[in-house]
């Protein structure tokens, strides 16, 4: 007896030891999940501001391009300078260099370092930030100039020259035709480190491959400007950006001595040549390392980005969690096995939990027909009833009356297949009240599946519950309060914009005049704003209705589209109507709501576009049954484009793609909220496709009905067209 009593322990131990060792692998790995997941947020947020700010820079430096590089006088003057002797040259290169001085001066707020012309075949002609060199040959050093002048094309690219390393953009330069050379705009990795990396504690540098220097300058030179660094001797570092420069958040010689301990670690990263976080142990601590790889033309990996940021105790946390969790699973599971040879301590164990449960939560057991046999005290203190009051009535003796039946079905329905069923309800006390309860209901089976009983597990969130409704109306109030004010102002604006307008028709002299004008825009702009919170009120509490009646479509786009013929004009936008002669003469159509759909996405366009761009209005038909017309209405324009992660949430009220485009053009942001909840009414979809400084297009689909008979009423667009004497494209 003796002998198989230790025999069992011996098995028991067994199987203690691999459960264990499966739980302790499973535990580990989620602790290594968890911890790359917390590496790769900071790595991801670490790209992303470099993105972003190297995003923001690059349409700087297209914009200064457009707007001084790329003008007439410059290609003349490199046309003429390329085509001159050396006196010639340097009188035009005078030129060059006094129209370009504000100009760089300008770009260097920006941290830009270089602007420099290149004639054709890699000769350099004017270095603005270093005007008295000039002649040198360029094709050795600086392959992306011989690929933007072969190409004769903008190559943006990362590349080290003979002295520095800059982020380049390099710009074909035209005269008549002609290819006259490259401007080229650079900015340093300092600027990266001023504007988009440095926080309030860390330490940041630009690791530059040795090879990549060493091909184009000699030694001595490159000891003028860069430095051995702390990561090995295949890298080394500018002297302005060094990783102890500015460091903070590390004592005195801290840094050195953390990448000293993590030397092997470092070295196996940097080989790597990827995007990645390494985790730095020094005395105890945790520091954080991301290297953002660098690659120049041709896709060789020539640089990193460093980021070396101190004090990341999560690692410590999630180790000790990692422990913590280990530990209680290994002593559960120790209970557990010890259960089988000490039942009576196991009972014991079992009813010091079911005190903490009923201590913690309201507990309820019925019959399989819902009738209580057993409530805790928990039970009775909330539902206000007495033990006798409860024990032998159907549960429902607590329902509320406000909760409605196919709820109780769908748990019935639940519980009845064996599953628990989970929700939250809203039960009755004996005096009349109320009060709200997590539930967990599990029904409880024998050996062969049948429902014995149901056991109830409750915690009270009457207090979650009680705030979250007052929280819902108290927005509906201030839904309310909104439309109701907005309403009120509209009135005296009217008026007030109807005097002005009385008093613009006054004698007047220029300044009062142009005093009137500011008033009118003013409030021309506050009543828009007004309209706005109206029109989303009423779609918010569904007062908006979708009339759908007898329409020509033709005529009603057309005069939608006229509106804004003059906004148009006054930026010399190219402004054009596109509609499909397919379009039924008489289709069944809520046209005012297109046409407010249209105004708002029309005004954006001609907004958002610069002058010369272009807008196009176009509807066409794209399904033609006997009975109905499927329409696509869409707006095109050349602007200023949406980015890609914001246009998500472009359709969201109160939303913009960025704070400057509300600073720069005005607007809610509750327009295209307005419009999307219109045509959601109208049973389509609202969408955008757009690239960001490419322009925007936004379009939807309108299902119409054919009409049965033309109503006498209808003007048909030929005759509009008569009338207002506009030709739409067709």
């Amino acid at each position: 007896m003796r002998h198989l009593f230790q025999r069992k322990v011996f098995l028991y131990a067994a199987l203690y030891i691999t459960v264990m060792g499966a739980v302790s692998s499973l535990l580990y790995s989620r602790y290594e999940i968890l911890t790359n997941a917390y590496i790769q947020t900071n790595v991801k947020e670490f790209d992303d501001r470099i993105e972003s700010y190297q995003s923001m820079q690059q349409r700087m430096m297209d914009n200064y391009y457009g707007m001084f590089l790329d003008s007439p006088r410059v290609s003349k003057i490199m046309y003429q300078a390329r085509h001159s002797d050396a006196q010639g040259q340097m009188i035009l290169r005078k030129e060059l260099y006094d129209r370009m001085g504000v100009v760089y001066d300008s770009l260097q707020e920006f941290d830009v370092r270089v602007l420099f012309f290149h004639f054709p075949k890699q000769v350099a002609f004017l270095r603005v930030h270093e005007p008295q060199r000039f002649g040198d040959e360029l094709s050795v050093a600086r392959q992306s100039i011989v690929q933007a002048q072969q190409k004769q094309q903008k190559v943006v690219v990362f590349e080290t020259g003979k002295y520095v390393s800059h982020f380049r953009s390099i710009y074909p330069l035209f005269y008549k035709g002609n290819f006259t050379g490259t401007a080229e705009i650079a900015y340093p990795f300092l600027a990266l480190k001023r504007q988009a990396i440095l926080q309030d504690k860390g330490a940041y540098t630009f690791l530059i491959k040795r090879s990549m220097l060493t091909k184009k300058s000699k030694t001595v030179e490159i000891d003028k400007h860069f430095q051995d660094s702390l990561f090995g001797s295949d890298y080394i570092e500018d002297q302005e950006s060094a990783l102890l420069k500015d460091a903070e958040g590390f004592e005195k010689g801290e840094l050195e001595e953390l990448l000293s301990e993590n030397k092997a670690k470092i070295h196996k990263a940097l080989k790597k040549e990827k995007l990645q976080g390494i985790r730095l142990t020094h005395r105890g601590k945790d520091a954080l390392m991301v290297l953002k790889p660098i690659y120049q033309i041709g896709g060789e990996q020539a640089a990193y980005m460093v980021e070396i940021t101190p004090n990341h105790t999560i690692f410590a946390t999630q180790w000790n969690q990692f422990l913590a969790l280990l530990s209680t699973l290994a002593i559960l599971l120790a209970f557990l096995l010890w259960y089988v040879y000490r039942y009576n301590r196991s009972v014991l164990f079992t009813e010091q939990y079911k005190h903490a449960i009923e201590d913690s939560m309201i507990v309820s057991r019925t019959d399989k027909h819902g009738i209580i046999t057993y409530v805790n005290p928990l039970f009775i203190k909330i539902s206000g009833y007495t033990e006798e009051e409860l024990l032998g009535q159907p549960h429902s003796i607590v329902r509320h009356p406000d909760t409605p039946d196919t709820v109780f079905k769908g748990m019935w329905h639940t519980l009845q297949r064996g599953r628990n069923w989970h929700g939250m309800l809203q039960n009755s006390t004996k005096n009349g009240g109320s009060y709200f309860v997590k539930n967990l209901i599990c029904p409880i089976v024998d050996e062969n599946g049948e429902i014995l009983e149901y056991l109830g597990l409750r915690e009270d969130v009457t207090e979650i519950e009680t705030s979250r409704l007052r929280a819902q109306e108290a927005e509906r109030i201030k839904s309310a309060f909104v439309a109701n004010m907005s309403h009120e102002i509209r009135t005296p604006i009217n008026g007030i914009v109807g005097f002005i307008h009385l008093l613009s028709r006054t004698v007047l002299d220029p300044t009062q005049r142009r005093y009137v004008s500011i008033v009118e825009s003013s409030l021309e702009m506050l009543l828009h704003i007004v309209n706005d919170v109206l029109d989303f009120s009423k779609i918010e509490e569904g007062k908006i209705e979708i009339e759908w009646i007898p329409s020509d479509p033709k005529r009603e786009l057309a005069s939608i589209y006229e509106l804004f013929i003059p906004q148009a004009d006054i930026k010399r936008i190219e402004y054009d109507l596109l509609m499909d002669d397919k379009i039924e003469s008489c289709l069944i159509l809520d046209t005012l709501r297109i046409k407010q759909v249209l105004s708002n996405l029309i005004s954006n366009a001609i907004k958002f576009t610069p002058e010369e761009g272009s807008v196009q209005v176009k509807i066409s038909v794209v399904e033609d049954t006997l009975n109905a017309q499927k329409l696509e209405f869409s707006v095109r324009d050349t602007g200023i484009g949406i980015p890609k992660e914001k246009q998500g949430k472009i359709f969201e009220k109160f939303t913009q793609a960025d704070a400057s485009t509300t600073r720069e053009f005005g607007g809610t942001g509750l327009g295209l909220s307005i419009a999307y909840a219109i045509v959601d009414l109208m049973g389509g979809v609202l969408q955008i496709y757009s690239d960001e400084g490419k322009g925007a297009a936004f379009y939807f689909y309108i299902d119409a009905k054919k009409c049965d008979e033309v109503p006498d009423n209808i003007v048909h667009a030929d005759e509009f067209t008569r009338q207002s004497g506009m030709t739409p494209v067709l």
